[in-house]
């Protein structure tokens, strides 16, 4: 397989394909179980050929002797299409990691974000998560949450099934965080606006009122 072969593997497509897998549970699962060197996030990418079939994406499962990958035994990737692979080495006839993207591509991309923000987007992930769950387990966050769904549900502004704006409260004790379940929705911008009042759905259950992102410090994560 020639270098011309691994065009299509510029810092953008690597960037893409790693976002989607923090996006993604059962991906991030497989890959922690893995972990080589204890490492929070893949940053290793394989084509794989096995028949007709061709892969290409993030290597998020396999033995790891601590320096290089088993790619005799079977591999796990998570692919440009977002599906999970599993690729048995004996049966592939070729499995081959990635070269680093070109150094001018690189350049092309010097805004994208390093490795360690994605670590951190993974950690918000999670944060996400196990809010949604305290959001789901709380009579009152979901009667707020359904009460505004209904009200942009007839300009089809807002279309998810859950809350999803992840805000922390930073002037607050502990800095709490949370999901907002009732406010203004700007139907322009398509998101929820903070200048203005709202209701989020904290971390130990409770509804926190916040005036503004104005009267009190308020990240939005």
């Amino acid at each position: 397989m020639s270098e011309c072969d691994y065009a299509f593997a510029t810092q953008e497509w690597r960037n893409a394909v790693l976002v989607a897998w923090g996006e993604n549970p059962k991906a991030r699962q497989i890959w922690s179980r893995c972990r080589p060197d204890g490492h929070d996030v893949p940053c290793d990418y394989l084509i794989a050929c096995a028949g007709n079939h061709e892969f290409a994406g993030l290597l998020i499962g396999g033995q790891h002797d601590g320096r290089c990958w088993d790619f005799d035994g079977e591999v796990t990737l998570f692919t440009d299409d977002l599906d999970i692979i599993t690729v048995k080495g004996w049966m592939a006839s070729e499995i081959r990691l990635l070269p680093a993207a070109d150094s001018t591509e690189e350049r092309k991309t010097m805004n994208n974000p390093p490795a360690d923000y994605y670590a951190d987007m993974i950690a918000r992930l999670h944060l996400r998560e196990q809010l949604t769950l305290v959001f789901a387990a709380s009579n009152d966050a979901r009667r707020l949450f359904d009460a505004f769904r209904r009200r942009t549900h007839q300009d089809g502004s807002y279309t998810m099934e859950c809350p999803h704006c992840l805000v922390r409260l930073v002037d607050r004790p502990g800095e709490p965080c949370g999901l907002v379940v009732e406010g203004r929705w700007d139907t322009n911008l398509r998101d929820w606006d903070l200048s203005r009042p709202f209701l989020a759905c904290l971390q130990d259950g409770t509804i926190a009122s916040v005036e503004s992102c104005f009267g009190e410090t308020v990240d939005q994560l």
